[in-house]
């Protein structure tokens, strides 16, 4: 049964960020100013918007092809959806890079993690 506080007022889901560090730290890759909001479309589809920078650990390059991806879960440990947006191919990416994803939110969502995957 869903929370009487669920979807949020202000739709501001960021406190359900999971990241993991570990999975940074191996990809040479540091998530940051990361944001996550519920909304529901115009048709009314619930969806929930990913906001973020990737930036390097060292140096100002990150070397490797990456992507971002994103879990959703439900009260009961399920996943809910999926996704992934792919940062600039290393020759381009140069100390930091911007992004953004939307994907299908289902209901009540409990936990956004984020972690980094070789593309």
């Amino acid at each position: 049964m869903p929370k009487k506080n669920w979807p949020p007022e202000d739709g501001d889901i960021t406190h359900l960020i999971e990241r993991l560090d570990a999975l940074e730290e191996r990809n040479n890759v540091r998530f940051e100013a990361l944001r996550a909001l519920f909304f529901v479309s115009a048709e009314g589809h619930h969806y929930v918007r990913l906001c973020g920078e990737a930036h390097p650990r060292d140096g100002l390059e990150i070397g490797q092809h990456l992507k971002v991806a994103i879990t959703l879960y439900d009260a009961k440990g399920r996943v809910v959806n999926t996704g992934a947006c792919y940062l600039s191919a290393p020759e381009k990416f140069y100390g930091f890079e911007a992004f953004q994803l939307d994907i299908n939110g289902g209901g009540e969502i409990v936990k956004v993690r984020v972690y980094p995957q070789r593309a």
